[in-house]
């Protein structure tokens, strides 16, 4: 509860940054959206990675982002590893990739992969190490079993694009709609860096043959 309350905080923030006046806006379409009302009153591990997703997004709006996010950004991509596991990375780093990727900035592009390959090449070290004190090969071998080889199987890779988005109404349909028809919005530009951190996550998602709608609300 307390990161959906973050979460709804948050997303009040960066609408503020984006476009002064849209905050409650974008705090309203949250809280209407089931999804979320049942990812933030329930228990689980999605809740905490949006809220590590969110407060991304807030930095990437800061003034020199790049500068600003040195150390938060290896910080909290290590953090949604070992909250969440390699989906924690999947989600974040998705995110980051794709908001730089559709901005153009090839620079952060650059500083922030350097960035993540670092943190990705330290964390799974350390995890490796805990989990071969703790349980030797075995919880190892079930690790990568439970985590990553379950996941891949065959599935509609689809899912998402035909039937993922239309379980979010009203987040999906009235928020974009909201955004795209705003006349005193001086360029779409500004909406690009988030269409693609909507969409890199989405389409990395859809290989596993794993899927939860869960997933896709921590992403929009």
């Amino acid at each position: 509860i307390l990161a959906g309350a973050y979460t709804v905080t948050m997303t009040f923030l960066v609408a503020e940054r984006l476009q002064p006046g849209d905050g409650k806006l974008a705090a309203g379409v949250l809280l209407l959206t089931p999804e979320f009302i049942h990812l933030a009153t329930g228990v689980g591990l999605d809740m905490p990675i949006a809220a590590i997703g969110i407060t991304l997004l807030y930095l990437f709006y800061a003034p020199d982002p790049v500068h600003n996010c040195r150390l938060w950004f290896p910080l909290l991509t290590v953090s949604a590893f070992f909250i969440r596991g390699p989906m924690g990375v999947v989600l974040t780093g998705g995110l980051t990739a794709g908001f730089w990727i559709m901005d153009r900035n090839w620079r952060a592009v650059f500083l922030f992969g350097i960035s993540g390959f670092v943190s990705m090449a330290t964390a799974p070290g350390i995890w490796y190490v805990v989990v071969h004190a703790q349980g030797g090969n075995a919880l190892w071998q079930e690790f990568l079993r439970s985590q990553i080889g379950s996941r891949f199987y065959d599935s509609n890779h689809w899912e998402y694009f035909v039937n993922g988005f239309f379980a979010f109404a009203p987040v999906t349909f009235l928020a974009t709609g909201n955004l795209l028809s705003r006349e005193k919005m001086k360029s779409q530009a500004k909406l690009l860096p988030i269409l693609g951190a909507v969409l890199l996550p989405v389409i990395v998602m859809s290989i596993p043959g794993c899927k939860h709608l869960r997933y896709l609300g921590v992403i929009l």
